[in-house]
């Protein structure tokens, strides 16, 4: 496979070695082996990218853990912006803890008729518009999270992990109707345990398989409950149609890696440009892996968790949960991170990792009620520009965030990423 990278100046520590496993370059290593000082410059944004990740050298000076933990917990609660949401969807029917991740799907030909799919993982799929709109529900079993991979000329798959039977299923919606149907015979069945988060990507083979025509290849990673993670690629294995609906072709599915996290892992997303993918350990914190597999090191910690019980102290809170890639094109961008224990987002810059900010977000109904959005699991951003069928525009894009509406029916908060971008300290870098 070829893949989209960039030089990064990380140096790895010959004194922290992995252990590998004997199939495929699984790993297994835990060892954590860098200073608590450099982490804690890392997150005050004076230090340089090595700072805070797996592989850089322990600093002359180190910190207690309690120090540690203190700063980190300062840093990331002294920046925490409020950032009022534009729209909420219409509440799961179902009660309890039901709704989990949203995906955005682009409308091929006009942005106002674009989608948010979100799993209700009682359940099914639920389609809604910009507006928040419920427009369908397509009863498939026990969808954990949702991700949708779009190629130049609109063409779309939506990719879900089902608990139902452990598969990974395939969806496209029609542009004319909207309609979201299910793929037949499509479906990944994983060999997992309990399949549970999930990310698509294109790598550069994928889009040179696919051109200027309908989606042909893309990747799936695909992790369990026992924090298993397995990487697929799906290709087209016949060219049914040439517009933008890919159903009615047939697809082809290999494994290309799989790789041990630790412990339980759910939110994951991949940055081509930079050849990265990022995975959550929700008691530990967010991993950084290389999509090269025979790329060094093995994977570095990005943030971790500012627990009491944690060896490193860091910026994030568990549960880390969902992780969204903001892509602005040209390796600038940024990473967001739900830490759903503290009810706020941590956001990185995605070229140079450094932390940009933290923010939560609230949501004023139309009494003029207002109301936290808390405990959020699946998030997702996208930059392209948008209009929502009410009128309301969205010029740099949106983002979404599950909502546990503090125990009522569950429902997805969007968000206008232009009131994000306004609270930023500064411009992502490249």
């Amino acid at each position: 496979m070829k893949y989209l990278t960039t030089q990064m100046s990380i140096q790895p520590n010959p004194q922290n070695q992995s252990e590998r496993g004997p199939e495929r370059g699984c790993l297994f290593g835990r060892s954590l082996g860098f200073g608590l000082a450099q982490c804690a410059g890392a997150m005050l944004g004076i230090s340089g990218l090595a700072s805070g990740l797996i592989g850089c050298e322990s600093s002359s000076k180190v910190l207690t853990t309690q120090d540690t933990l203190s700063m980190q917990t300062s840093i990331a609660h002294s920046s925490l912006q409020n950032v009022s949401c534009a729209a909420e969807t219409d509440r799961i029917i179902l009660a309890d803890d039901s709704a989990d991740d949203p995906a955005v799907w682009v409308h091929p030909h006009d942005p106002a008729l674009s989608l948010v799919i979100g799993t209700n993982k009682k359940a099914g799929l639920e389609v809604y518009d910009l507006a928040g709109k419920r427009l369908q529900t397509l009863p498939i079993g026990r969808p954990n999270n949702v991700d949708i991979v779009q190629a130049q000329n609109g063409s779309a798959i939506v990719v879900a992990s089902n608990r139902t039977a452990n598969t990974i299923d395939f969806f496209v919606v029609d542009p004319t109707t909207r309609a979201l149907s299910q793929v037949n015979g499509a479906s990944v069945a994983t060999g997992l345990d309990e399949v549970y988060g999930l990310c698509a990507f294109m790598d550069a083979d994928d889009v040179q398989i696919t051109g200027n025509g309908p989606l042909s290849a893309f990747h799936v990673v695909v992790g369990s409950k026992s924090g298993l993670v397995r990487i697929y690629q799906m290709t087209r294995t016949e060219s049914v149609q040439s517009g933008a609906n890919s159903s009615g072709a047939n697809w082809s599915h290999a494994l290309v890696r799989e790789f041990a996290v630790g412990g339980q892992a759910e939110g994951m997303v991949a940055d081509v440009f930079h050849g990265w993918l990022y995975v959550g350990e929700e008691q530990v914190g967010v991993w950084q892996y290389p999509l090269d597999p025979t790329r060094e090191p093995s994977r570095r910690l990005l943030d971790a968790v500012a627990s009491k019980d944690a060896l490193l102290g860091g910026g994030l809170a568990p549960d880390v949960e969902g992780i969204a890639l903001y892509d602005e094109g040209a390796g600038k961008g940024w990473l967001i991170v739900s830490c759903q224990g503290e009810d706020r987002f941590q956001v990185y810059d995605r070229a140079t990792l450094k932390v940009a900010g933290s923010f939560q977000l609230t949501w004023t109904d139309t009494k003029g009620t207002t109301d936290r959005v808390t405990h959020t699991d699946g998030i997702t951003a996208l930059s392209t520009p948008l209009a929502s069928p009410l009128g309301h525009a969205f010029p740099r894009g949106i983002f979404v965030a599950q909502d546990d509406n503090d125990g009522a029916n569950q429902n997805f908060k969007i968000v206008d990423w232009s009131v994000i971008q306004s609270i930023l300290p500064y411009h992502s870098s490249n």
